[in-house]
Protein backbone atom coordinates (compact mmCIF):
# COMPACT_ATOMS: atom_id res chain seq x y z
CA UNK A 1 0.00 0.00 0.00
CA UNK A 2 2.79 2.44 0.84
CA UNK A 3 4.18 2.56 -2.69
CA UNK A 4 0.71 3.04 -4.22
CA UNK A 5 0.06 5.76 -1.62
CA UNK A 6 3.28 7.54 -2.52
CA UNK A 7 3.40 7.11 -6.30
CA UNK A 8 -0.17 6.31 -7.25
CA UNK A 9 -1.48 3.40 -9.29
CA UNK A 10 -0.32 4.68 -12.68
CA UNK A 11 3.24 5.50 -11.60
CA UNK A 12 3.93 2.36 -9.57
CA UNK A 13 5.92 -0.18 -11.54
CA UNK A 14 6.36 -3.90 -11.05
CA UNK A 15 9.96 -3.14 -10.08
CA UNK A 16 8.68 -0.76 -7.36
CA UNK A 17 6.38 -3.48 -6.05
CA UNK A 18 9.22 -6.02 -5.98
CA UNK A 19 11.45 -3.60 -4.04
CA UNK A 20 8.86 -2.59 -1.45
CA UNK A 21 7.53 -6.12 -0.84
CA UNK A 22 10.80 -8.01 -1.15
CA UNK A 23 8.94 -10.50 -3.34
CA UNK A 24 9.95 -11.15 -6.95
CA UNK A 25 7.60 -10.98 -9.93
CA UNK A 26 6.75 -14.70 -9.94
CA UNK A 27 5.96 -14.55 -6.22
CA UNK A 28 3.69 -11.55 -6.68
CA UNK A 29 1.91 -13.19 -9.60
CA UNK A 30 1.39 -16.37 -7.61
CA UNK A 31 -0.74 -14.33 -5.18
CA UNK A 32 -2.22 -11.67 -7.48
CA UNK A 33 -3.30 -11.81 -11.10
CA UNK A 34 -1.55 -8.52 -11.95
CA UNK A 35 -0.72 -5.05 -10.66
CA UNK A 36 -4.39 -4.09 -10.86
CA UNK A 37 -5.40 -7.05 -8.67
CA UNK A 38 -2.74 -6.18 -6.07
CA UNK A 39 -3.83 -2.55 -6.10
CA UNK A 40 -7.50 -3.49 -5.64
CA UNK A 41 -6.56 -5.63 -2.64
CA UNK A 42 -4.62 -2.75 -1.06
CA UNK A 43 -7.45 -0.30 -1.70
CA UNK A 44 -10.04 -2.66 -0.21
CA UNK A 45 -7.78 -3.31 2.78
CA UNK A 46 -7.35 0.43 3.33
CA UNK A 47 -11.10 1.03 3.15
CA UNK A 48 -11.79 -1.88 5.53
CA UNK A 49 -9.22 -0.83 8.12
CA UNK A 50 -9.00 2.96 7.85
CA UNK A 51 -10.67 4.90 10.62
CA UNK A 52 -9.72 8.41 9.53
CA UNK A 53 -13.35 9.48 9.38
CA UNK A 54 -14.19 8.04 12.82
CA UNK A 55 -14.41 11.58 14.18
CA UNK A 56 -17.55 12.15 12.15
CA UNK A 57 -19.45 9.59 14.26
CA UNK A 58 -18.69 11.14 17.67
CA UNK A 59 -21.65 12.38 19.71
CA UNK A 60 -22.78 15.06 19.66
CA UNK A 61 -22.68 15.42 15.90
CA UNK A 62 -21.65 18.83 14.62
CA UNK A 63 -18.90 21.22 13.63
CA UNK A 64 -16.32 19.82 16.09
CA UNK A 65 -16.46 16.43 14.33
CA UNK A 66 -15.96 18.07 10.96
CA UNK A 67 -13.02 20.08 12.29
CA UNK A 68 -11.41 16.95 13.76
CA UNK A 69 -11.92 15.08 10.50
CA UNK A 70 -10.37 17.83 8.39
CA UNK A 71 -7.41 18.30 10.71
CA UNK A 72 -6.77 14.58 10.99
CA UNK A 73 -6.43 14.54 7.20
CA UNK A 74 -3.36 16.76 7.41
CA UNK A 75 -1.81 15.29 10.58
CA UNK A 76 -1.05 11.73 9.47
CA UNK A 77 2.34 10.77 10.81
CA UNK A 78 4.75 9.80 8.05
CA UNK A 79 2.06 10.02 5.36
CA UNK A 80 1.21 12.76 2.95
CA UNK A 81 -2.35 13.28 1.85
CA UNK A 82 -4.95 10.56 1.95
CA UNK A 83 -4.67 7.16 0.26
CA UNK A 84 -8.08 7.60 -1.37
CA UNK A 85 -7.46 11.24 -2.35
CA UNK A 86 -4.07 10.32 -3.81
CA UNK A 87 -5.69 7.45 -5.70
CA UNK A 88 -8.14 9.83 -7.36
CA UNK A 89 -5.15 11.50 -9.04
CA UNK A 90 -5.06 8.45 -11.34
CA UNK A 91 -8.80 8.27 -11.91
CA UNK A 92 -8.59 7.74 -15.67
CA UNK A 93 -6.18 4.80 -15.28
CA UNK A 94 -8.00 3.12 -12.40
CA UNK A 95 -9.83 -0.15 -12.86
CA UNK A 96 -13.64 0.21 -12.76
CA UNK A 97 -13.82 -1.68 -9.46
CA UNK A 98 -11.46 0.85 -7.83
CA UNK A 99 -13.69 3.69 -9.02
CA UNK A 100 -16.72 1.95 -7.49
CA UNK A 101 -14.93 1.41 -4.19
CA UNK A 102 -13.90 5.08 -4.05
CA UNK A 103 -17.41 6.24 -4.92
CA UNK A 104 -18.99 4.01 -2.26
CA UNK A 105 -16.56 5.27 0.38
CA UNK A 106 -17.17 8.85 -0.69
CA UNK A 107 -20.94 8.45 -0.44
CA UNK A 108 -20.67 7.03 3.10
CA UNK A 109 -18.53 9.96 4.17
CA UNK A 110 -20.96 12.43 2.57
CA UNK A 111 -23.87 10.80 4.44
CA UNK A 112 -22.22 11.19 7.85
CA UNK A 113 -21.06 14.73 7.00
CA UNK A 114 -24.66 15.57 6.15
CA UNK A 115 -25.85 14.24 9.50
CA UNK A 116 -23.25 16.36 11.27
CA UNK A 117 -24.25 19.49 9.38
CA UNK A 118 -27.96 18.94 9.95
CA UNK A 119 -27.21 18.72 13.65
CA UNK A 120 -25.74 22.25 13.61
CA UNK A 121 -29.08 23.87 12.73
CA UNK A 122 -27.35 25.92 10.04
CA UNK A 123 -29.54 28.01 7.78
CA UNK A 124 -27.31 27.15 4.81
CA UNK A 125 -28.05 24.32 2.38
CA UNK A 126 -26.55 21.23 4.09
CA UNK A 127 -25.93 19.40 0.80
CA UNK A 128 -24.02 22.37 -0.59
CA UNK A 129 -21.94 22.52 2.60
CA UNK A 130 -21.13 18.80 2.30
CA UNK A 131 -19.92 19.31 -1.26
CA UNK A 132 -17.79 22.28 -0.20
CA UNK A 133 -16.27 20.29 2.68
CA UNK A 134 -15.45 17.31 0.46
CA UNK A 135 -13.82 19.56 -2.15
CA UNK A 136 -11.85 21.37 0.57
CA UNK A 137 -10.77 18.01 2.06
CA UNK A 138 -9.39 16.82 -1.27
CA UNK A 139 -7.54 20.07 -1.85
CA UNK A 140 -6.06 20.35 1.63
CA UNK A 141 -4.84 16.73 1.51
CA UNK A 142 -3.06 17.28 -1.79
CA UNK A 143 -1.48 20.46 -0.46
CA UNK A 144 0.20 18.50 2.38
CA UNK A 145 2.86 17.60 -0.19
CA UNK A 146 4.04 21.17 -0.67
CA UNK A 147 2.87 23.34 2.22
CA UNK A 148 3.47 23.81 5.91
CA UNK A 149 1.04 21.70 7.94
CA UNK A 150 0.53 24.36 10.62
CA UNK A 151 -0.47 26.82 7.90
CA UNK A 152 -2.97 24.28 6.56
CA UNK A 153 -4.48 23.81 10.02
CA UNK A 154 -5.06 27.57 10.20
CA UNK A 155 -6.77 27.34 6.82
CA UNK A 156 -9.06 24.61 8.20
CA UNK A 157 -10.01 26.98 11.04
CA UNK A 158 -10.65 29.82 8.59
CA UNK A 159 -12.70 27.57 6.31
CA UNK A 160 -14.88 26.43 9.18
CA UNK A 161 -15.41 30.02 10.37
CA UNK A 162 -16.56 30.84 6.86
CA UNK A 163 -19.00 27.90 6.77
CA UNK A 164 -20.42 28.71 10.20
CA UNK A 165 -20.90 32.44 9.50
Amino acid sequence: MSIFWEKGFAHTSLCDLEKVTGVNKSGLYSEFADKEDLFLHTLQHFIDTDHSHQFLYEEPLGWKNIEDHLKHGIRKKGKKGSYCVNTVRDLEQLPPKAKRLLNQRGEKIKEILLKNIKNTNTKKDPTMLVNMIVTFYYGINLRTYTEDLKKLEVEVDDFLKFLKA
